[in-house]
């Protein structure tokens, strides 16, 4: 049902291979605003093999043999996801970072004077563990950059090949072109300061907020950040760690330009350490080994059509059989299509069931792991956990992921 769409579509959206099972029907069909990309024929995969996954009159045995047969073709490669992972060891797992977002050219009178004096306050703190990273833009983030401080802990986090010509902090490079170091740049921070900004802004504050990171929106500055363009409302909502005076001071616009400073720095130095779920997708992916290849298995909590089970059975014991040690396989620990995976791949010493924290799979086989407090926030790491997802059946749920 809905549910396999939602959780390939956030995979397939951030560079990982999704492998798609037409035959049996729902989310996997290309139902459900399942991404239509995910339904094209991977360039690795022959057409015969793609047919045997679309063909319903075909054998179990051959389309188990198609299914396993591409996701051992995958070829290695390197999602968003990773990327944030790795920058966010290259900068400190126990750092605490600060993203800036922001137009590439101020509209409002007093913006620009604004950001520089937030960025001359958090320029002065002492405390090592906060980074600031920047996306290499002119306006907002080139203001932010050349006011922080001395720039020894600022980044610039630009696609590969580009550099920002700052003259201040250090240019870091991931993505191909803008688009993907835009998705790398929404899961990597913990914080993000808001200024001004049209849809693209609103597009990363979004994707970070949704992630549980913490949006410090400087409203006063209009554009997508007072709300506009999409923007999350549930960021424009005062947090609550910061007073009713100084979440005032980010909205009036007739407030001075010092007094608001001081309000958004207090609020972003006050903010919370807390583990956001490209955090939790992180830590797991370091327990799981860095060098893993992890196939994760999207499918609805019951079978709808006739031979789906047989498949899914069939799929697991040829990847059960594997003697690559690197490829790890990853369930939800739900019923129906990944309850079936689990139990038809080999011993399950390469499974793993990643359920919220508190649940167990019950399903006697593989390892148990948690992470999400609940069953969206599971989700949503599932969807940044995986190289490869094999889908079956499913509703919008599936598709998100």
């Amino acid at each position: 049902g809905p549910g396999v769409s939602q959780e390939a579509k956030a995979a397939f959206e951030r560079g990982a291979t999704v492998v798609p099972l037409m035959r049996t029907g729902g989310a996997s069909s290309g139902q459900f605003d399942f991404p239509p990309g995910a339904t094209v024929q991977l360039d690795f995969a022959s057409k015969q093999q793609w047919s045997l996954l679309q063909d319903k009159g075909a054998s179990v045995h051959k389309s188990a043999e198609a299914a396993a047969s591409i996701v051992m073709k995958c070829p290695a490669k390197t999602t968003t996801a990773m990327e944030a992972q790795r920058l966010r060891s290259e900068l400190g797992h126990d750092a605490r970072i600060v993203c800036i977002l922001g137009g590439t050219a101020f509209r409002n009178g007093d913006s620009k004077a604004l950001v520089e004096a937030i960025a001359a306050k958090l320029g002065k703190l002492t405390d090592a563990k906060m980074k600031f990273v920047t996306g290499g833009m002119k306006g907002v983030q080139e203001a932010f950059a050349k006011s922080c401080g001395d720039g020894s802990r600022v980044w610039n986090l630009l696609p590969v090949g580009e550099s920002s010509g700052y003259g201040t902090g250090t240019d870091i490079n991931a993505g191909k072109d803008l688009d993907e170091r835009k998705i790398i740049f929404g899961l990597l921070g913990d914080i993000y300061i808001s200024v001004e900004g049209g849809p693209g802004v609103s597009q990363e504050a979004k994707a970070a907020f949704e992630r549980g990171a913490t949006v410090v929106p400087l409203m006063r500055t209009g554009g997508a950040s007072s709300g506009q363009f999409d923007f999350p409302p549930g960021a424009t909502v005062q947090l609550d760690f910061a007073s009713k005076q100084q979440w005032s001071l980010l909205q009036d616009k007739g407030a001075s330009v010092h007094k608001s400073a001081e309000a958004a720095a207090s609020i972003v130095m006050k903010c919370p350490a807390k583990t956001t779920t490209a955090m939790e997708a992180q830590r797991l992916r370091s327990e799981l080994g860095h060098d893993a290849r992890i196939v994760c298995i999207l499918g609805g909590t019951a079978f709808r059509n006739g031979d789906s089970k047989a498949l899914v059975e069939a799929i697991a014991a040829k990847l059960g059989k594997l003697t690559d040690a690197k490829m790890k396989f990853v369930t939800g620990g739900m019923k129906g299509v990944q309850e079936a995976f689990a139990k038809s791949c080999g011993d399950g010493s390469r499974v793993w069931n990643l359920l919220p924290v508190g649940e167990s799979s019950g399903y006697g086989t593989g390892t148990d792991i948690n992470a999400g407090k609940d069953l969206d926030e599971r989700k949503i790491i599932f969807g940044l956990l995986g190289d490869i997802y094999i889908s079956v059946e499913g509703g919008p749920g599936v598709s998100q992921e």
